[in-house]
């Protein structure tokens, strides 16, 4: 089974976060990017909420954007009540 990663970002910070993710597949991670399967203002879907849930890390594009998101923090919250590594 692969190394699982759920990628936190601000959606302002795509390009960084589509860059991520190539980079963490090559090495044989299997990562959730949420601009990959959920749509741009749903909020936290079920499927957010189980990829948090479900992964081995948890990584934190942390910027100006991601500070200022109304979704990042929420992620984060729910990573640390998961109990993952967040990087």
């Amino acid at each position: 089974m692969a190394f699982s990663t759920f990628i936190s970002y601000s959606t302002r910070d795509l390009p960084l976060a589509n860059q991520t993710k190539v980079l963490l597949e090559q090495s044989g991670s299997h990562v959730f990017l949420a601009e990959d399967s959920v749509l741009p203002g749903s909020g936290l879907s079920a499927e957010i909420i189980s990829a948090i849930k479900n992964c081995d890390l948890f990584l934190l594009l942390w910027s100006r954007n991601s500070q200022s998101s109304e979704w990042v923090p929420k992620e984060i919250g729910i990573a640390k009540g998961a109990d993952k590594p967040i990087l």
